[in-house]
């Protein structure tokens, strides 16, 4: 007797289910072939019960209508299979229509040919037959029609392994469960449980599982989405990734000719002697400053929103942050006459974990703000802790400023990008509304939390909470105390010191900043020492002992990164151990700490400032080597400079040998020789020069300065008819407006064999050299004023970088022409005198 009741249950599931679904979705395209799977399951599993009760309970039932119930039950259930695999194929996406006509015709022959051999049944009796007194019996083929059921069941999964690339995760899972739990339901049916009829049972709970986990359309809408979604959100990436590769190259490209700018605008500061000149250079920095500041916002923004923006933690003085962010402001608080007041609690731990560069960058935003909207009374800075625990503090700033304030409407927008309030009001306040937004992102990512509060007509207060790890047991102290004690270092120049036994390496593929590296270091007497290569640069750190290196990032043969990678490689190298310095154009935000992490001590954005410079040689340089210029005046920098004579941050002047100016035209310049006014008026209240005041520029002031100018705009005129094609002006910014440095550095922009150093790197498909062949051109023409050559040489850069050979192919022939017209003026107009 046949146990048939739980397939005759399913027999009432499946077709509820039919029903239900036509009712609700109708001839919906997206469930077709799910319910084609349930139609022919069905009639298998109604043939399986009918035939079964026939078999119990009708012995006498027609011969041969059992006998074509039986076969057209055996015919449902190949067929179920056959089903099966279309359904497989139907699932998985993307696959080519030969692929499916071929799997289609396989499937078609075995169901052909096991239909052949079913229906040939009642003639052959090889599957089943009925004896003499009616009993149903197997034939001796009987377990043949299990054949194309399992070569179905192959095939399906050999269409799962091929393509489980192009299947869902949660398709792939319920196509397997499905195949696994009905095959192992099958083995127990026909050999350990015969009479109960289990198999079409759990094939229909098997083919509900496969709705809800593939072929739902509300699922199947969800996750039509979600590939939308993906979609967009790919596009958005690449979109991304577009936008961080022009803000690179936009970053380099305007923040060259800005930092140029300011460069030979600190030159002027430093040797002009007319106070208006000075009065005019330092209007110039201020307005270079702020323009630099807004390119770095822009470049800031973009890493935040890209969710980019590198968080770099590393041991830091609290201490030390401090006064840098007062420093940055202050003179823009002396010009409006407010008073800025720093208190701090002095258990404060002096030395903090963190990332010292965001943090620092909040507060000065916070300080930059409170210095725009307050038009008198005062900015007052208090800085706290609270739940120290476990070697952890929350450090606490609060920033108060007696300015405009905020409407409480206003509060939460002045958070959003680009967001500014009361443009009515504060239309004379320059900004763009980013900084705040950017304050707020990194604290949300380093953990905090920053907050306004205002009353409007009254102030505003920002309070700023970051949880930091606290280093060392070292307590702050008085704020006013610490800052007395690093006096002497901020101030940096390079007639501030001497350094005759110092010697470093600085490694540039391109001669221009080689000079201009050695142009500024002249007065410090440090032993300086080129390379060209980085090639060049291995062999010299394995023959010379260097203090420092400067390596440049982009060279031919190998990077910057590379050649450091090798020098730390290096068996025996007697420069492993010693700082060295990125030394690059590359000033996106994230820029240092990626040069950080690849194993460089510190980072250098070119064009260098000889302000930064001196930074780096005075942090990095021993101690011992570093020969100060000037002496304290006042008692208060006196005991400041002895706590840095303590502390191994500088030697006591009265050790050395310093040369004065009395001592002939041959000896050491003294501070008030080399300084300009606006130069000293940088310099703080630590190291004072000897001769300070307005008898300083009076002995300096040319008499002749009129004739001077006249005498500099005719030889200004005199290159630009000799040099038609170049603006004279900017290549003279960029050699310091020396006119023979100038033309100096175009017999060098002759040297190098440009086009046939691109041509080779085309033709071995070398596109990293092809874009540093090319950047070297630009770079090159920039400097001596090609302005308009050097944009057609960064088009070519560009193409290398991206490697496009169909712009390289289309172009290069162009650019050649171009400079080979380039340098004939260049030669015709050296040979004019």
């Amino acid at each position: 007797m046949y146990n048939f009741s739980y397939e005759l249950l399913s027999v009432f599931v499946l077709a509820t289910v039919y029903f239900a679904l036509r009712l609700k979705y109708g001839r919906d395209e997206m469930i077709e072939n799910y319910m084609t799977f349930v139609r022919v399951l069905f009639a298998a599993t109604a043939l399986d019960v009918i035939t079964a009760i026939i078999l119990n309970y009708y012995p006498n039932f027609p011969h041969w209508l059992n006998t074509g119930l039986n076969t057209a039950l055996f015919f449902y259930q190949v067929y179920c299979g056959y089903a099966f695999c279309r359904y497989v194929e139907n699932v998985i996406e993307n696959r080519s229509e030969s692929k499916r006509m071929l799997n289609r015709k396989v499937n078609l022959i075995i169901l052909i040919v096991s239909t052949v051999f079913i229906f040939s049944t009642p003639y052959t009796k090889w599957i089943f037959y009925f004896d003499e007194n009616g009993r149903y019996m197997h034939g001796p083929f009987f377990l043949v029609t299990f054949i194309p059921m399992i070569l179905f069941v192959l095939n399906g999964i050999r269409l799962l392994a091929q393509n489980h690339k192009q299947f869902k995760k949660q398709a792939i899972v319920a196509l397997v469960i499905f195949v696994s739990l009905e095959f192992i339901v099958i083995l127990l049916q026909r050999f350990l449980y015969p009479d109960v009829l289990i198999g079409y049972c759990t094939a229909t709970l098997l083919t509900l599982f496969l709705w809800f986990t593939i072929d739902t359309p509300d699922y199947l809408q969800l996750m039509s989405m979600m590939d939308q979604l993906q979609e967009a959100r790919d596009e958005a990436d690449a979109a991304n990734l577009a936008k961080s590769a022009f803000l690179t190259n936009m970053s380099h490209e305007i923040r060259t000719p800005i930092n140029g700018v300011l460069g030979m605008n600190a030159m002027i500061l430093k040797e002009c002697r007319d106070p208006q000149i000075v009065e005019y250079s330092k209007n110039i920095e201020s307005a270079g400053r702020s323009l630099l500041a807004l390119v770095n916002d822009v470049l800031d923004i973009s890493k935040v929103e890209s969710g980019k923006m590198e968080i770099v933690e590393s041991e830091y003085r609290l201490g030390k942050l401090l006064t840098d962010c007062q420093n940055m402001v202050v003179t823009r608080v002396k010009e409006k006459g407010l008073e800025l007041k720093i208190t701090n609690d002095p258990e404060l731990p002096a030395i903090l974990y963190g990332d010292e560069v965001r943090i620092r960058q909040i507060i000065s935003n916070l300080l930059t703000n409170a210095v725009k909207y307050t038009r008198n009374g005062s900015i007052n800075v208090d800085v706290s802790q609270k739940d120290a625990e476990g070697g952890k503090i929350t450090l606490v700033v609060r920033v108060a400023d007696t300015g405009i304030g905020i409407r409480p409407e206003n509060l939460e927008k002045i958070f959003d990008a680009f967001q500014r309030v009361d443009l009515k009001e504060n239309r004379s306040i320059e900004g763009t509304g980013m900084g705040l937004r950017i304050a707020r992102q990194l604290t949300i990512r380093m953990g905090g939390i920053l907050r306004a509060e205002s009353e409007y007509g009254t102030g505003s207060v920002f309070t700023l909470e970051l949880p930091q790890a606290v280093r060392g047991k070292e307590k702050m102290g008085d704020f006013k105390d610490y800052k007395d004690t690093i006096q002497l270092e901020r101030s940096v120049t390079a007639s501030a010191f001497t350094a005759p036994t110092a010697r470093i390496l600085v490694v540039d593929d391109i001669p221009m900043n080689l000079k201009v590296m050695q142009g500024l270091l002249k007065e410090t007497k440090i032993q300086v020492d080129l390379a060209e290569s980085g090639m060049e640069c291995l062999e010299k750190v394995q023959r010379n002992l260097y203090d420092i290196v400067f390596l440049d990032h982009l060279m031919p043969e190998i990077d910057g990164i590379e050649t450091l990678n090798r020098i730390h490689k290096m068996e025996n190298c007697i420069n492993q151990d010693i700082p060295m310095i990125m030394l690059t154009a590359n000033a996106v935000s994230g820029a240092r700490e990626q040069y950080l992490w690849a194993g460089f001590t510190e980072y250098l954005a070119k064009p260098v400032r000889e302000n930064d410079l001196c930074k780096i040689l005075i942090r990095y340089l021993p101690k011992d080597k570093i020969l100060w210029n000037y002496e304290p005046t006042e008692s208060r920098d006196e005991v400041a400079y002895e706590n840095m004579v303590a502390a191994g941050g500088a030697p006591r002047i009265t050790d050395v040998d310093v040369p004065s100016p009395q001592q002939g035209r041959d000896a050491q310049p003294s501070a008030a020789e080399s300084i300009s006014e606006g130069a000293v008026t940088d310099l703080q209240p630590g190291i004072i020069p000897r001769q300070t005041g307005s008898a300083l520029f009076a002995s300096n002031i040319p008499e002749s300065a009129p004739d001077a100018e006249d005498k500099e705009d005719k030889n200004v005129s005199d290159l630009e008819a000799r040099f038609p094609s170049l603006n004279i002006q900017v290549g003279l910014e960029y050699c310091g407006d020396m006119e023979d440095f100038y033309l100096e550095m175009i017999q060098e922009f002759l040297k190098p064999d440009y086009k046939s150093q691109m041509i080779r790197a085309k033709e071995e498909k070398d596109w990293s050299g092809y874009q540093v062949h090319a950047h070297s051109l630009k770079s090159s023409a920039r400097t001596i004023g090609a302005e308009e050559f050097a944009r057609k040489a960064l088009g070519l850069e560009q193409a290398g970088a991206n490697k496009d050979e169909a712009y390289i192919e289309e172009n290069q022939e162009k650019v050649f022409a171009a400079l080979d017209t380039l340098m004939e003026e260049l030669r015709k107009g050296l040979e004019m005198v």
